[in-house]
């Protein structure tokens, strides 16, 4: 949880996904357009997806250099404590290949460090956050693989939320699976 030692992790820029956004605007009642800007992005950036004829990603919205939820009366800073995105929740981690890891240089005081919430850093709660990005990684490979790239940003949003849900139904990940399947199969001829 955060400690509000005005350090601030709040000042990182942090890549959303189609999961966090659904997560926050759900429990928070906010709409999206609140707190999710679309960025620029370099083709190699793993969040990054084809729209209006370049490489963009969901980002969440800054103010006064700040994440949009931070507010510093609040005794915790962040006021989305509970529905906070996966890197806000994971973090000092950060999701790596082979899994979370610490980072090497995190805003946190060293003091911070060590109050860190064991139920937050829980590898189940890793877990899931690990889980929700590869998915939402997926998502945007299987939109790279198939846009055309003169989409916009919103298309790409609605067309993740169908994988989302597609995701939850009885065998939709399997069907998932099947469709990426086949459309690797085709991509190789």
């Amino acid at each position: 949880m955060c400690q509000n030692c005005r350090v601030c992790c709040c000042r990182l820029t942090v890549d959303l996904t189609t999961y966090d956004i659904a997560r926050i605007a759900i429990i928070e009642k906010k709409p999206p357009v609140h707190f999710v800007t679309y960025c620029k992005a370099a083709e190699d950036d793993r969040c990054a997806f084809r729209a209006l004829g370049t490489w963009i990603k969901l980002e969440m919205r800054q103010s006064r250099g700040r994440c949009v939820f931070y507010d510093p009366k609040k005794q915790l800073g962040c006021f989305i404590e509970n529905s906070k995105p996966a890197l806000c929740l994971i973090y000092p981690f950060h999701l790596g290949s082979d899994g979370p890891v610490l980072r090497k240089n995190p805003l946190c005081p060293p003091e911070r460090l060590m109050l860190v919430d064991k139920k937050k850093m829980s590898a189940e709660v890793l877990k899931d956050a690990n889980w929700e990005h590869e998915r939402y990684f997926e998502f945007v490979d299987d939109w790279n693989s198939s846009a055309m790239g003169n989409e916009t940003p919103d298309d790409f949003v609605s067309f993740a939320v169908r994988e989302m849900i597609l995701e939850k139904m009885p065998l939709g990940s399997v069907f998932r699976k099947i469709r990426r399947k086949i459309k690797q199969r085709f991509a190789k001829r």
